[in-house]
Formats: C-alpha cells, sequence, structure tokens
C-alpha cells in the first residue's frame, strides 16, 4: 500500500478490499496503478464520488486496502499495458462495505503482459576443449517501481525481493536475443530471485551472461553480480583477469550483459 494508512484510526469498524490485477490471459499485471473511490455519503452527498487513496499492485498483481465502513467503493487502473475501465473513470466494486468483510476485487486489464523467453539449455562448447573456468553469482535484492499518480503525485515504491532472467550464452545466440528470437543457452535461470554457477568453456567462443528483467513492465530490478575467470586445468595465462562485482539496476524490457571474448 502507498503511503501510511490510517483509516482504523477513524473508522469505528473497517471493511478491506483485495485487489488482483491481470492482464487477458490472467497474468498478473505489476505496477499498476489502482485508485479507489468512495461517495461522500456521510457528509449528505450519496452520489458524489471522490479518490480515497492510490495503491500499487506489486509483483504478483495484487494490492490490499483497508476502507471505512457503510460506504460504497469504486475502482479504475492504470497500468504500463492499459488501463480499466477504458474511459480512466470508475468502476463501482462495493455496494455498501460491512464491518470486517474482505471485498475480491478483480480487475483485468485489456492487453497481454510480455511473453516469456523462448530459450533451451544446450551444450553450445560441443566438442572444443574447456580452457577457462567461468563462476559467477547473481542475487535480485529489491524492486523499485515508480508511479506517476492520478490524484496524489508521483511516487516510487520499494519492495524487497524480485527475479530475473540468467543466461549464458554465445555471440550468435546473444544476437538472437537482441532480435527477440528463440535461443539456445549454455545455462538458464528463468524468473530467479538468486543464482549461481562454475562452467569449464572454450575460449573459441564469445561468451555473454546476461541477466535479464523480461517478466515486469513497471518494476525496475536492483542487485548485484560477480563474476571470476580462471585457467582450467593445466592451461595458463600470462596476465590475470580481474573480477568483476557489479551492481545493476534493471528496468522493465532491459538487461545487462558481461562479455568474455576469445
Amino acid at each position: 500500500m502507498v503511503g501510511i494508512d490510517r483509516t482504523e484510526a477513524y473508522a469505528t469498524g473497517v471493511s478491506y478490499l483485495d485487489i488482483l490485477v491481470q492482464d487477458n490471459d490472467l497474468n498478473p499485471v505489476d505496477g499498476a496503478l489502482v485508485t479507489v473511490y468512495g461517495t461522500w455519503a456521510v457528509y449528505g452527498e450519496p452520489d458524489l464520488w471522490a479518490p480515497a487513496t492510490e495503491v500499487l499492485t506489486g509483483l504478483d498483481g495484487r494490492a490490499h486496502v483497508t476502507v471505512g465502513e457503510y460506504n460504497p467503493y469504486g475502482w479504475s487502473a492504470v497500468s504500463a499495458i492499459g488501463m480499466f475501465p477504458e474511459e480512466g473513470y470508475l468502476r463501482r466494486a462495493v455496494t455498501m462495505s460491512d464491518p470486517g468483510e474482505t471485498y475480491s476485487i478483480p480487475i483485468w486489464i485489456p492487453a497481454v503482459m510480455p511473453e516469456p523467453l523462448d530459450v533451451d539449455e544446450e551444450d553450445l562448447a560441443g566438442d572444443d576443449e574447456p580452457e577457462v573456468s567461468l563462476s559467477f553469482e547473481f542475487a535480485v535484492e529489491s524492486h523499485r517501481t515508480l508511479a506517476d499518480g492520478r490524484h496524489f503525485g508521483t511516487f516510487t515504491w520499494a519492495e524487497e525481493g524480485g527475479t530475473v532472467d540468467a543466461l549464458l550464452v554465445d555471440a550468435h545466440n546473444y544476437d538472437r536475443y537482441l532480435e527477440a528470437r528463440s535461443i539456445d543457452a549454455e545455462h538458464v535461470a528463468l524468473a530467479a530471485t538468486e543464482g549461481e554457477a562454475i562452467l569449464d568453456l572454450p575460449r573459441s567462443e564469445e561468451w555473454i551472461l546476461v541477466l535479464a528483467n523480461n517478466a515486469f513492465v513497471a518494476s525496475t530490478m536492483v542487485g548485484h553480480v560477480a563474476v571470476s575467470v580462471a585457467p582450467f586445468g593445466e592451461v595458463e595465462w600470462t596476465e590475470p583477469v580481474e573480477p568483476i562485482d557489479y551492481r545493476f539496476r534493471i528496468a522493465p524490457g532491459e538487461h545487462v550483459a558481461i562479455t568474455l571474448e576469445p
């Protein structure tokens, strides 16, 4: 919930709205801005509607609101993929709230979230002898959602947790990834909060570690990735390669790429 909830301090009894925003395929929509409306019935104006609060949906498409008792409530929702109702006004949801009741508010945005990656884990190294050991570890610590509030101003909402897609690919498959085509990868971890791997690879290929924020449309992923390489087996290098320790912020639809050149 955005802001500090003071409803219980002013209401003798409260009700609850359990909001779920989904796309046409029933996928959760993150960062949807839901405006909850109430009437001025307590002031003798039962037909006068006004915004009561604004909330953002989490990565699971859910938001929860505490409201007062004995009032009607409505909502409208705006997201990065669309809005509903499409005219941007309100849809009445609760005729009269009863104290202690929880009301489920399903909202469908008439659009679709991004398609998941079309990727297969394959042995891209083939029969080439390994010459380098590549090790990496990553973790998503939090996510941040920016909302342009329609009534209560612009704000950024930060929450713990999040996920990224982690892929180790060669140059050919990286180009296919940039073209949004199906790809093969030496290592795949989809919708991962954290991960690590040690891979023995040939130096005949250019290898790229990709961390991508593909699944969300409004939430930036924040975390870190560490990468190091060392000679494999009896292979000797004239100069050591410095490890990388990188703190990332990956916006929706974006990625970071760390390249190990031949």
